[in-house]
């Protein structure tokens, strides 16, 4: 599991912090770093603290799972479309 979401997210790095000049760059690399752990931070928190105190950190882990999964798979089949031109 956490192979695929490591490939995941280096992807979303490839495809939208890379491009950046250096003191976006470093936020961006910063910003995928820390919320890379969140999805199985989540699932970790849910099951060992109480629905109310687990609330704002399942809110950040499924945030960015819902952004994660769109953006890798929108930017697939745009590369595929462009491709079939």
């Amino acid at each position: 599991m956490f192979s695929i979401l490591g490939a995941a997210h280096y992807y979303i790095w490839l495809q939208l912090v890379a491009p950046f000049p250096s003191p976006w760059r470093w936020l961006g690399t910063a910003l995928v770093v820390v919320l890379a752990p969140t999805m199985p931070a989540s699932l970790f928190v849910s099951r060992r603290m109480s629905r109310a105190a687990a609330r704002p950190y399942l809110l950040v882990g499924y945030l960015w799972f819902l952004r994660l999964v769109p953006l890798t798979m929108g930017e697939r089949r745009e590369s595929s479309a462009a491709r079939s031109r």
